[in-house]
């Protein structure tokens, strides 16, 4: 059924199924109503028809365990429940649009970028306090609603990733407009940014540089100072 999932279909004779956000081979995100609490919600759905079924529900609950922080740009799981034979992960709502699919044509202003990103660093770092990480910082689960980015809970059938090495992959593509960069580069040394005139802080550099190579000596917090 977790591929087959329309618009308006209801799950656990509570959940309308509204807008698709992203579909993957065992996954999907909704935008859904509660008709129980007449409220909008975030719909993460699994498939449960398989052997990992039982691995999937476990993992589920254990982000969101981890990730009720209560920090503002971080979406809270609300509940997961089994129904229908799919896995639901009700997700607070917050309106907007993933990053993903709203791809950059052009560099970013860092000051933009660090804008918006000086919040989910925070939201990490409370994470972290639980002794996991998120494992999945990237333009799928940020959604960008208004001016802000809101770090929505990890997709546990997603294989998970350092959250510093993540970081720096997702501001780097922002500040040079989505190209790719060589790991053993430095930003100000992109051609994106040269042409574009727009080089940034050595000091914001050089931390992008340790964060995509995942050095231990990596510290996000310093986004806070740059």
């Amino acid at each position: 059924m977790g591929l087959s999932l329309q618009h308006g279909d209801v799950l656990d004779s509570r959940f309308e199924l509204r807008e698709r956000l992203l579909v993957r081979r065992a996954s999907g995100l909704w935008t859904a109503h509660d008709a129980l609490e007449g409220a909008s919600r975030l719909l993460r759905v699994y498939e449960a028809l398989s052997m990992s079924g039982d691995a999937i529900s476990r993992d589920a609950r254990l982000s969101a365990k981890s990730c009720a922080t209560g920090h503002d740009s971080l979406a809270p799981v609300i509940d997961t429940r089994d129904a229908d034979g799919l896995i639901l992960s009700v997700i607070d709502h917050r309106p907007g649009v993933l990053l993903s699919s709203a791809p950059v044509a052009a560099p970013t202003p860092y000051r933009d970028v660090l804008q918006a990103v000086r919040p989910i660093v925070l939201a990490l770092l409370g994470v972290h306090e639980h002794g996991v990480e998120h494992g999945r910082v990237d333009g799928e689960h940020l959604l960008v609603s208004g001016e802000r980015w809101v770090l929505l809970p990890p997709d546990v059938t997603v294989a998970p990733r350092r959250d510093t090495r993540q970081l720096g992959l997702l501001i780097a593509a922002r500040l040079t407009g989505g190209r790719d960069t060589p790991d053993d580069g430095h930003l100000n040394d992109s051609p994106e940014l040269l042409h574009a005139g727009r080089t940034i802080p050595a000091m914001l550099s050089e931390l992008i540089h340790e964060l995509r190579a995942g050095r231990v000596g990596s510290r996000p917090v310093l986004l806070r100072d740059v």
